[in-house]
């Protein structure tokens, strides 16, 4: 990418024919190259640093091998194959003993982080857990004995929740989490950290630590981020449910391109206390915590029990709401809104089929289903989220790299944000007249005033009532919208920031948004995208083409978006995509979305 820069940066000096630009334009040249070979003497020195991948996958064999000479009996493919609510319910009825559930997922895990490198640390103490739980079986809890997978930035007592950084090694946490806390108070029982992206700030999965994440449906792929060690474990597998955060996708990224299911929900609904963060006191986006499984109703059932007495107790700062049960159980007809592109980041061929077919498929299902596009999303995206997000220029996120490497799936987000304020406006300047998306995005990354950052939260306020007043005024219930898939190569990601546009939007408005699988990439989508311009022919629109090639059979995803605090309507409205899809992968004699000729993904 730093190469395609340099070329972009010598075709605006020959733009402006004038001497002056020619010599900006080579100065800006020799700038890139020697940036290129800094960050290649950051990568030389991540390579020489020793993975932990390999102490993981022996202390999960070893916990393996202790617990299958106890459950030789156990008939672990018909344990796996059991949609959570159903496990649960036998979990409960005594028709399967924690301990079995427990030795067929570790079991699960241990083989897919052998493949995917998905999971960071093996938390032993799931087995005092295990006995806890063994013990109080008439107070069990909504999730007694279900094995949990969590994102590693989870605080959990005794363990280092390192972001992928090294300064953060020597950490352990002296107690968990609050929703840890809740959800073994449910009785489920938590076996293992899942790896993120270093410093969290990427939709793609690698860091000097623990190494790269890959695709269980495709290794050449990400599984997005930053939640990606979590929809690796869960889409392989090796969990049944997973704990994730969002504060631009990170929950939506990897369960489009691992094709689960993915919950974003409004910001403050579950507690954040006891996570670990890169940047503290940013609040003009603030995360979301949420859950990450294999369908909607295994969601629902982990809000359920997470939106408890005992959280709210743990945690004063979030509203007491329980899950509200007849907002989800409801069969009433919804308004719909619905949208193809955002105009921004042109959506692939598929992700645009997806929708359309959707909205076919819901209309015939008895809802009511209008055009709706959210306003001057361009604006938001390049002014407001880049502000918001980097309001200090980055200095808060940059002190994380101190004496660290910087992984490749971070792409120039680094190099960029050490650039001074003068030498950012000097590119932008120059980059205005050809690719005017990457000047004002570069623009954007300055340090701002106090002042001046009061300014951009109240436009984003202003952003937020507007939103929702045209939401009103055409009556809608929930909104259908595109979802970025399918899965990006490896590496792409952090080439393409500007395709998060999809879901950093709902972050910036608060909302609750949810991911749902619902088709595949096709033979004739794959060729439709050999025509992919974008609509600023510019690096990011090159590099989404080049990620998106090679994915015929891979997850394509929806995104299912409700108004801030109703998480149940979003859920439910989730649960209504999953329905009318699988109806129609059913009913038609080849899988929905599957060319003829084509074979589905297994």
């Amino acid at each position: 990418m730093r190469v395609l820069m340099a070329l972009e940066l010598l075709r605006c000096g020959a733009v402006l024919a004038a001497p002056a630009g020619a010599a900006l334009a080579c100065c800006l040249v020799a700038a890139a190259v020697a940036l290129r070979c800094w960050a290649a003497r950051g990568l030389r020195r991540a390579l020489n640093k020793t993975s932990r991948q390999q102490e993981v996958v022996e202390n999960l064999g070893q916990a393996v091998r202790a617990l299958r000479r106890l459950n030789q009996e156990v008939d672990v493919e018909t344990v796996l194959a059991l949609p959570l609510v159903q496990l649960a319910q036998k979990l409960k009825n005594k028709e399967l003993s924690p301990e079995a559930v427990l030795y067929s997922y570790l079991g699960k895990a241990w083989e897919v982080t052998k493949e995917t490198n998905c999971i960071t640390n093996y938390l032993g103490d799931c087995k005092a857990q295990l006995q806890e739980v063994a013990q109080r079986h008439g107070e069990g809890g909504l999730l007694y004995g279900v094995p949990i997978s969590i994102k590693e930035c989870f605080l959990y007592k005794g363990q280092a929740s390192t972001l992928g950084l090294r300064r953060n090694m020597d950490f352990l946490a002296t107690e968990d989490s609050v929703v840890v806390r809740v959800l073994k108070k449910q009785g489920a029982i938590p076996f293992a950290h899942t790896n993120v992206p270093q410093s969290m700030f990427s939709y793609d999965c690698s860091n000097p630590i623990f190494g790269r994440t890959l695709n269980p449906l495709n290794t050449s792929k990400s599984p997005g981020g930053s939640s990606g060690g979590e929809g690796a474990l869960i889409a392989g597998g090796g969990s049944i449910l997973g704990l994730g955060t969002d504060i631009g996708g990170s929950i939506r990224f990897p369960a489009a391109f691992c094709g689960i299911c993915g919950l974003k929900p409004t910001s403050n609904r579950i507690s954040k206390r006891g996570l670990k963060n890169s940047v503290n006191g940013q609040l003009a986006f603030t995360t979301s915590v949420g859950p990450m499984a294999r369908d909607v109703d295994s969601l629902a059932l982990c809000l359920r029990a997470l939106l408890c007495d005992y959280m709210f107790c743990l945690d004063s700062t979030v509203p007491p709401v329980p899950f509200r049960e007849e907002i989800y159980a409801s069969k009433k007809p919804l308004r719909i809104g619905y949208y193809e592109s955002d105009m921004f980041t042109m959506p692939s061929p598929s992700m645009k089929r997806a929708v359309l077919e959707m909205k076919v498929l819901l209309e015939a299902a008895g809802h009511t289903l209008v055009p709706f596009t959210p306003p001057n999303v361009p604006r938001v995206v390049q002014t407001l989220i880049a502000c918001g997000l980097f309001s200090d220029g980055g200095q808060a996120l940059l002190e994380n790299f101190k004496g660290d490497s910087v992984d490749p799936c971070l792409g120039d987000l680094t190099i960029i944000l050490k650039m001074p304020n003068w030498f950012k406006r000097l590119i932008a300047f120059f980059l205005r007249p050809l690719f005017p998306r990457l000047a004002v995005f570069l623009h954007s990354l300055k340090s701002r005033s106090a002042g001046e950052l009061w300014d951009i939260q109240h436009k984003i306020e202003e952003y937020r009532y507007s939103v929702i007043s045209q939401w009103k005024r055409q009556h809608l219930d929930v909104v259908l919208a595109p979802m970025l898939s399918p899965a990006l190569a490896i590496n792409y990601p952090g080439k393409t920031s500007g395709s998060v546009s999809y879901t950093v939007l709902y972050n910036c408005l608060d909302f609750p948004a949810g991911v749902v699988p619902v088709s595949t990439v096709t033979l004739e989508d794959e060729l439709a995208l050999e025509q992919y311009q974008g609509y600023f022919g510019d690096i990011w629109d090159q590099m989404l083409q080049k990620g998106l090639k090679n994915s015929v059979g891979m997850p394509v995803s929806v995104q299912c978006v409700a108004l801030p605090w109703q998480d149940e309507l979003c859920l439910r409205f989730m649960r209504e995509v999953e329905r009318v899809s699988q109806k129609a992968k059913t009913l038609n004699t080849k899988p929905f979305g599957v060319s003829e000729g084509q074979a589905a993904p297994s």
